[in-house]
């Protein structure tokens, strides 16, 4: 059994692993739909972390200190989406929480205009509405059918195409909850960036594909794959980035 201590001290008992959004569904309906994220001593965690084990917890709504910090921080993502559809060419750089609200820095060939900023917003309350589904594919399956690692598909340039083939493997997911669980391997792993291989492939120079960086030399690398046969020795020697 595992036991949720709550901030007046009560006490809620689950059978086994429980999120947080399951505690808030369980102390109302109401709470269920204003959490933001919960708190677990001084962690704030999303509503879909997964708590194993004896635990305070608080649930963070917009009222809260912390709720507006999340809320801060989500806009400042649906920020980045929303000009990476209207400017693809834009690259995404750093965009903090800050005191007063948060910001994020973009590389674009012009400054942005008064208009371009009308456009954005209105982008972004777009998506926040629709908030649509997005498809995760089968790296099996897309290596099988294009020939080639998945890595070295445009995944963007490919997106509908894979969608509409009926042999490849594909399941659904709200792009928030991707991002989450990216933004919880970022701060658990303490990468300190994340990086758009769109863009980084749309500006690099250098005859070949980039499919990660590397937190040891902190580069964008071409890279060609190697090749190993069943006794893990080198058929084929690529260019694989090592730390």
């Amino acid at each position: 059994m595992i036991h949720i201590t709550l901030p007046d001290g009560s006490q809620r008992e689950f059978p086994g692993p429980v999120t947080v959004a399951e505690v808030a569904a369980s102390i109302g309906a109401g709470l269920a739909k204003a959490a933001l994220a919960g708190k677990i001593g001084d962690k704030v965690v999303d509503t879909s972390y997964q708590i194993t084990a004896d635990s305070p917890l608080s649930i963070i709504t917009a009222k809260d200190a912390d709720g507006l910090e999340v809320i801060r921080h989500s806009t400042a993502h649906l920020l980045a989406y929303a000009v990476k559809q209207l400017f693809p060419d834009a690259q995404v750089t750093i965009g903090p929480v800050i005191e007063n609200g948060f910001y994020y820095d973009f590389a674009y060939k012009r400054p942005f205009t008064p208009e371009d900023l009308a456009a954005i917003e209105k982008k972004m309350a777009e998506l926040a509405a629709k908030d649509d589904q997005m498809y995760l594919f089968s790296p099996y399956d897309v290596e099988r059918i294009y020939g080639k690692p998945f890595s070295y598909v445009d995944i963007t340039a490919e997106y509908e195409n894979l969608v509409n083939n009926p042999e490849i493997s594909k399941s659904k997911i709200r792009a928030r909850d991707l991002e989450n669980e990216i933004s919880k391997l970022q701060q658990e792993s303490g990468y300190p960036y994340i990086i758009n291989i769109d863009t980084a492939n749309r500006t690099n120079p250098v005859d070949g594909t980039i499919v990660m960086s590397n937190l040891c030399s902190e580069i964008l690398q071409v890279q060609q794959p190697s090749l190993l046969n069943d006794k893990q020795e080198y058929e084929v020697l690529g260019t694989d980035i090592s730390c």
